[in-house]
């Protein structure tokens, strides 16, 4: 299979006030501890299996690219001026799914993951293998909240290429009408409902609500079994994960 992986968003994380207070009240998060931990569970594990694995960055300059460059080696680098706009983050994956565009045809399926985050187990044995169209996580209310605004996870979006043309333009179309709260790729799953001609799946059937990111032991969202946003502190039997 031919596969494009791209790394979309941040390669250096600001925190939030709620987030500082774990690392002395500093600012920025150096977000490269995430690298020997993707190279493992995502990039070599693709390629092991017999994959040809090209990858993408969507991204913005900082003095922590090159490292993620020489880490990762891309075959394609599109760098984005931060936007001052409140919906930055979608101004964000509408670029980089309009980056993907010109290429997505030389590839079988895109994977869309970020810098930040920390996976527990190797790609290949996510439940995303049997399944052809558009997978995402899971979703991040309780199924009667989610059928009434179909709000979903957005760590990683796994596009089959026949369908990204449609999945793009399906997006394109949503993101004119941002409006913040009922737009943008957290409620994509929405917009392919709607649209009804490509098919989407979650990894999981289980609802994450709450602070998923934490990784806490007391914390009973640690049962997440793929991602760890690396923004936040993990527990310490989770620590292994930085250098798998």
């Amino acid at each position: 299979m031919n596969i494009l992986l791209v790394f979309r968003g941040e390669n250096l994380r600001f925190r939030n006030d709620t987030v500082k207070i774990y690392n002395n009240g500093s600012d920025w998060l150096d977000i490269r501890r995430c690298i020997p931990n993707n190279k493992v569970r995502i990039i070599e594990s693709l390629r092991s299996a017999g994959n040809t694995v090209d990858i993408m960055f969507c991204t913005y300059e900082s003095e922590h690219l090159t490292d993620f460059v020489n880490a990762y080696v891309p075959k394609y680098i599109h760098l984005f001026e931060h936007s001052k706009l409140y919906n930055a983050h979608h101004v964000s994956v509408s670029n980089t799914l309009n980056s993907i565009l010109p290429v997505h045809t030389q590839y079988d399926r895109i994977i869309l993951l970020r810098f930040d985050l920390l996976y527990k187990k190797n790609i290949l044995d996510w439940p995303i293998w049997d399944k052809n169209g558009v997978i995402i996580p899971w979703k991040v209310e309780s199924d009667e909240a989610y059928e009434r605004r179909k709000w979903c996870n957005d760590h990683i979006i796994i596009i089959d290429s026949t369908y990204f043309p449609t999945f793009n333009s399906v997006f394109q179309n949503s993101f004119k009408n941002y409006n913040g709260v009922t737009s943008g790729i957290h409620f994509i799953t929405d917009e392919l409902y709607k649209n009804g001609t490509v098919p989407f799946y979650f990894m999981e059937r289980i609802v994450w609500s709450g602070d998923s990111n934490s990784t806490d032991t007391s914390d009973p969202m640690k049962c997440n079994p793929y991602t760890i946003n690396s923004l936040y502190p993990y527990a310490f039997s989770d620590l292994h994960l930085t250098y798998v």
